[in-house]
């Protein structure tokens, strides 16, 4: 089975979800980049080659080789006129186009998929996942599978709500373990004065001292560290973060030198007195 994404370069006018990645498809969702989730997925269908279409993807590429192995061979494209369709379609073919979350279990999507004698076609809002049956010109409905759009602020916390919400469904790299609702990275040191309330995701590489309360719903990306009698809860804080002393943070999305609120979605430059002073937010 072969695999194509493709990024619109369009999806967000407004230029919200840019506040929180350069590349949509490194947006982290619960901590990982979407394009991991994507790459799980395909992993998961036995995907054996895999095309990335989109512009100005350099950087990306090199980071991805740097950073990632995959089984599958990864072609990054830029023209989609550079695709020979005809190779293509002489195989089953799954399409990603744009910014978007699979709700519906990786192996419930296998388990369906293999059995089908037709082609499908979902789309919500920006988003479309599509199927294409080798020699089947069948494009039937199907209901096995939810899907979500990616296309604001709002959808990215929606979908962040219902990960959280469903944690123990949720798998990650080897060295994580998940304990009660709470998913914990390597090198990852919680002094025994602070406190971890589910469903918490802490990745790697992440330092919390003392007395700080972490949770519930938050997720802590790679690179962080939380200093002394701090609160953070509904929150997400994304990499190579430092948090000061004595923050009380609740719906806050925590991004290079940006706060972001998750319920009106005001934007707030960091400085260094903000996380220095004892404040609420």
């Amino acid at each position: 089975m072969k695999a194509i994404i493709k990024i619109s370069t369009k999806l967000s006018p407004s230029g919200e979800l840019e506040l929180l990645s350069n590349n949509l498809l490194q947006l982290k969702v619960c901590g990982k980049e979407l394009f991991s989730y994507y790459f799980d997925f395909f992993n998961e269908l036995e995907v054996d080659e895999i095309f990335v279409l989109g512009k100005d993807l350099n950087n990306f590429v090199d980071e991805f080789y740097l950073s990632k192995v995959f089984s599958p061979q990864v072609n990054f494209i830029e023209n989609e006129s550079s695709l020979d369709y005809e190779y293509l379609n002489s195989h089953d073919l799954l399409c990603i186009y744009n910014i978007g979350f699979i709700y519906t279990s990786f192996e419930t999507i296998k388990e369906k998929i293999v059995t089908l004698n037709h082609s499908f076609v979902l789309k919500e809002n920006t988003f479309e996942l599509s199927y294409h049956k080798s020699g089947e010109s069948k494009v039937n409905d199907i209901d096995f599978i939810k899907i979500k759009a990616i296309s604001s602020l709002d959808n990215y916390v929606e979908v962040l709500n219902h990960i959280l919400n469903r944690i123990n469904s949720i798998d990650y790299a080897y060295g994580y373990s998940n304990d009660n609702n709470i998913i914990i990275g390597k090198n990852v040191k919680i002094s025994a004065t602070s406190k971890l309330i589910e469903p918490v995701v802490i990745q790697d590489n992440v330092k919390i001292l003392d007395n700080c309360v972490i949770g519930p719903n938050v997720i802590i990306s790679n690179n962080v560290i939380i200093e002394n009698n701090t609160n953070i809860n509904s929150s997400i804080i994304y990499d190579n973060t430092y948090i000061g002393t004595n923050l009380n943070l609740q719906n806050k999305i925590i991004v290079s030198n940006k706060i972001i609120d998750k319920k009106t979605f005001l934007v707030y430059k960091i400085d260094e007195k903000l996380i220095s002073k004892n404040i609420s937010l």
